[in-house]
């Protein structure tokens, strides 16, 4: 048993470490946040140029795109890729492309992270507007984020902190302490051996990732850049802002190891320390997202870190070379109690710096639970506060002498730390939530279909979308009596009748062959006015002359596609806290029953004191565990709550459509057949598909009265984070949205 007891801390930060590198790895950076041809598009003629917009500056130089055909086979004759002033949109120009489906493969590395992203997506030129869009999806993989990777940067600012904060501890708290207590040397000689494996260990294990990163540069597609100086592993990434920063943090754990190894000057060691982890600041999100200002936050984030938690490795060391008896218990209490205000100074600015630099990297507090960057935040944030909370009972145990209790929290305390730096740098490795691009909902309006006759000749057309802009026109031409397509037509011809006091004229436009000999088509802005149209089909076949027929098209405003927020990538409300979601009281009231299961723990601890531990101790344990179940549970709504809270000019819209009793039908329609699965027909979460739902659908008795009508519409459109609730938009138009609104609150407000 006590192998195992030494054994747990090691097994907590293996779990801990694997349960969090999952999200970690699944993360890209400089994200492709929009192009030219667009992800599945279909145009009418090849474009002159393609245009790739990031969500972070890349670097040109390593950046490699190539076109491929139909066959797989690259296009020759791209031109050389080129970068905006801001370095986020690249050109490339093409050359004349023949009609056909063609995939682009791209491979950038981010000029911010050196975090190197490969994807690729497909587009068509098609000038009949007659064949289908490309039907594979564009998607993206992480090329930097493999454990190797993550684990070396780990290592690396593990490393560095620990450098750091024991040049702080024996700066600022040992040797002060020992000197004021008359102790002499050995006690007080520098720890040199520890300084300078620091010191390796953090320029080894950086030049270590710096490989690993660059690996996916030195492709023969890509072959990057090579030469440098003598252990300039950033050499790779060029003169990009992550290659200065790198070269920093390097030459600052170098610094640190040459002058542990000659013995200078300790404060000069704590000095390159502090250069090294600036370097990785600079490096960071918040350096480039919000410039200077927030980086001299992350690097203060991380000095705050070294002074509370990387000096623990210093303490240890400590201990060991005090061996054991009374007047060493004397000179290590001494050395706590001045390094334990040291700490509780630098725990706050550790909260306030990463509070600070929080909201530029999360977007919105959506993203906390919405995105595996928010998950790795409140993980990092749960691990800190766990820290914090057994170093204030460090502190008070030290100073009330119980040094002997405070030892094994202090070991606590370490490995909790080192988890959380685990974290910190998966959040180093990952995407930013604020930087993932958001999702381009379109309009919930199909095709229009229309049939008709013209002789003998059926005339099946659709137009794509009836409004103005570039459409598409197909043309199926099949025998009226039999239905079996057609192949002697020679010319399908649309005609097209504006409507009145449009000032247009008539238009006709001949419509070209597709690949099958019954279907024709043609692209293009043949309807550029909003109103009732005619639009005549001219059937040209082979000996038998010309047939027409006309339709009625009611062109429309285009209803403007929808900007959705990023889609959910982050964990869903754990099971067994969405077992007890119902029991535990709503509000204010979930965090006083938390607070009263506490209190009780709290006061049986005291009674334990002087009565009998086995018969309090079982009750004490079953109030600690319900205290901390309880309080998860109403955290977790609580989060819940605020990431699904609408942005205040949603939540302030008001329902611009009446709710009369056309409305309310449409609203009731709408309801049946998208909401009653799983809310039931009559409100109260009783549907067929709720049934074994965690969290459960909810009665919206008890929740439409309380919610305002943008706060209702924005919930149906963007769909609840962490619960079974979808987003709407593009099913559901804003206007079917709103009648729905309609529906329910004249539905469930008044049926409380």
């Amino acid at each position: 048993m006590k192998g195992a007891g030494r054994r747990w801390p090691a097994a907590l930060v293996g779990s801990v470490g694997l349960a969090l590198l999952g999200p970690m790895l699944a993360a890209g950076h400089a994200e492709l946040a929009s192009s030219f041809p667009g992800d599945g598009a279909s145009v009418p003629e090849a474009p002159p140029t393609l245009t790739m917009t990031f969500v972070e500056p890349i670097d040109p130089v390593t950046a490699f795109v190539e076109l491929v055909g139909a066959d797989q086979v690259a296009i020759p004759g791209l031109g050389t890729l080129t970068v905006d002033l801001t370095g986020t949109t690249a050109t490339v120009p093409l050359p004349t492309l023949p009609p056909g489906i063609y995939t682009v493969h791209y491979r950038i590395t981010s000029a911010v992270d050196g975090h190197s992203l490969a994807g690729s997506w497909s587009f068509l030129v098609d000038p009949t507007g007659t064949r289908p869009p490309p039907g594979v999806a564009g998607a993206s993989s992480s090329l930097s984020s493999d454990p190797p990777t993550v684990l070396a940067r780990w290592l690396a600012l593990l490393a560095g902190l620990a450098l750091l904060g024991t040049t702080i501890f024996w700066v600022a708290s040992a040797r002060p302490a020992l000197t004021g207590l008359g102790i002499a040397a050995p006690s007080l000689t520098v720890p040199w051996i520890t300084l300078a494996a620091c010191s390796a260990l953090a320029f080894s294990a950086l030049a270590v990732h710096l490989v690993l990163a660059a690996a996916p540069l030195s492709t023969a597609a890509a072959p990057g850049r090579g030469g440098g100086f003598p252990l300039d592993f950033a050499a790779p990434f060029g003169t990009t802002w992550f290659a200065l920063a790198m070269r920093i943090s390097l030459v600052g754990s170098g610094a640190a190891l040459l002058l542990a190894l000659s013995r200078q000057s300790v404060l000069a060691v704590g000095v390159a320390a502090a250069l090294f982890l600036g370097g990785l600041a600079l490096a960071g999100h918040p350096a480039s997202s919000g410039g200077a200002l927030f980086g001299v936050a992350d690097w203060l984030h991380l000095v705050a870190v070294a002074t509370w938690l990387g000096t623990l490795p210093g303490f240890f060391l400590l201990v060991r070379r005090l061996r054991d008896g009374e007047a060493a218990r004397t000179a290590i209490g001494a050395v706590l109690r001045r390094h334990s205000r040291l700490a509780m100074v630098a725990a706050p600015v550790v909260a306030l710096t990463g509070v600070a630099n929080s909201p530029l990297l999360l977007g919105s507090s959506r993203a906390l639970v919405a995105s595996d960057y928010g998950n790795l935040l409140i993980a990092k944030a749960l691990l800190f506060s766990l820290a914090l909370a057994i170093g204030s009972a460090n502190f008070f145990l030290v100073r009330a002498g119980s040094l002997r209790r405070s030892l094994p929290l202090i070991g606590v305390e370490l490995v909790i730390g080192v988890a959380a730096v685990l974290v910190a740098s998966g959040l180093a490795t990952a995407q930013p939530a604020a930087s993932r691009p958001s999702v381009l909902v379109r309009p919930a309006i199909g095709a229009t279909q229309l049939f008709g006759a013209a002789g003998e000749t059926a005339v099946h057309l659709v137009v794509n979308l009836p409004a103005p802009g570039l459409q598409r026109y197909q043309v199926s031409v099949a025998d009226a009596l039999s239905g079996a397509f057609l192949t002697d037509v020679e010319q399908v011809t649309l005609v097209f009748r504006p409507p009145a006091g449009s000032g247009l004229t008539q238009r006709r436009v001949p419509l070209a062959h597709s690949l099958e000999p019954w279907l024709w088509g043609v692209a293009g802005a043949y309807t550029p006015a909003v109103g009732e149209w005619r639009l005549g089909v001219v059937v040209l076949r082979a000996g038998r002359g010309e047939a027409s027929t006309i339709f009625d098209l009611t062109v429309m405003e285009p209803v403007p596609p929808e900007l959705a927020p990023p889609r959910s990538s982050g964990i869903d409300v754990p099971a067994p806290l969405s077992l007890i979601w119902g029991m535990v009281p709503a509000g204010a009231a979930g965090w006083v029953a938390t607070a009263i299961l506490f209190a009780m723990a709290v006061g049986l601890a005291r009674l334990d004191r002087g009565g009998s531990p086995s018969r309090l101790g079982p009750i004490r344990a079953a109030a600690l565990v319900l205290a901390l179940v309880v309080g998860l549970t109403v955290a977790g709504r609580t989060a819940l709550e605020v990431a699904n809270a609408p942005p205040e000019a949603a939540a302030a819209a008001v329902n611009p459509i009446d709710p009369d009793e056309a409305s309310v039908e449409r609203g009731r329609r709408l309801y049946l057949a998208n909401c009653s699965s799983c809310h039931g027909a009559s409100g109260t979460g009783d549907g067929p598909a709720a049934a074994g739902m965690l969290p459960g659908a909810g009665d919206l008795r008890g929740v439409v009265p309380d919610l305002g009508d943008g706060t209702l519409e924005f919930r149906i459109g963007m769909g609840e984070v962490g619960t079974q609730m979808p987003a709407f938009a593009g099913v559901l138009t804003q206007n079917d949205r709103w009648d729905l609104v309609n529906y329910l609150r004249g539905t469930f407000a008044a049926s409380r």
